[in-house]
């Protein structure tokens, strides 16, 4: 019923040093508790489906889940948390490549960045709602009903030039250095190169988009 409650407890994650193992970190920080001063043992459970699956036959006593499941589980009686209100940080998608191929191929960056900012822009269309609720459904292995609240809510905070919150990024590689020391040899600045998105929004690409 409290934060405090999960001291001692287990909680599940879909993989050490992944978006939600790093997602639980963070809910854990804000909520004043600390997995090793609290004694909270961190299992590798499977994905989102498979960890609300878990809660539920009591194999675990929490995870951090994105909004679709976190109805279901709350439709059960189960005692939730909305990770958003308490400011959790979160960089759900990068795109990784090497300096070499994005100074070889930066047409290849650039097509692929596109598709991406279509993608989104699809997404946030108002008359696409219904087909991209049915189809993140059928994705997430669940009824259509329970994906609306995570529809709603990634339609506020998914930006439309794709550019993620710098200080989710700082806290993300903040939490990563926790986890792994030799993260603190490595700058944020030297990792993320924003240039291929601003050179798409000085160009009004996305702008163009989300104008239809």
């Amino acid at each position: 019923q409290r934060p405090e409650d999960l001291r001692g407890r287990r909680v599940g994650v879909q993989s050490i040093g992944g978006t939600v193992h790093v997602r639980t970190l963070s809910a854990l920080d804000r909520m004043g508790l600390d997995p090793e001063r609290d004694r909270i043992q961190v299992l590798v459970i499977g994905d989102e489906s498979v960890m609300a699956q878990a809660l539920l036959a009591g194999q675990v006593d929490g995870v951090a889940v994105g909004y679709a499941f976190a109805s279901v589980l709350r439709a059960q009686g189960l005692r939730g948390w909305d990770l958003g209100k308490l400011g959790v940080s979160e960089v759900g998608q990068l795109l990784f490549t090497t300096r070499a191929f994005a100074r070889a191929e930066p047409e290849s960056v650039t097509r692929f960045l596109r598709a991406i900012g279509e993608s989104v822009a699809y997404f946030k269309r108002p008359q696409n709602r219904e087909e991209v609720i049915r189809l993140t459904a059928r994705r997430l292995k669940t009824v259509p009903e329970a994906v609306i609240p995570e529809y709603e809510a990634l339609q506020r905070v998914i930006p439309n030039n794709l550019v993620p919150d710098p200080r989710a990024m700082q806290e993300v590689h903040a939490l990563l250095r926790r986890l792994n020391p030799r993260v603190q040899a490595v700058r944020l600045e030297d990792l993320v190169d924003l240039g291929p998105l601003r050179k798409l929004e000085a160009e009004g690409f996305f702008a163009r988009l989300h104008a239809r």
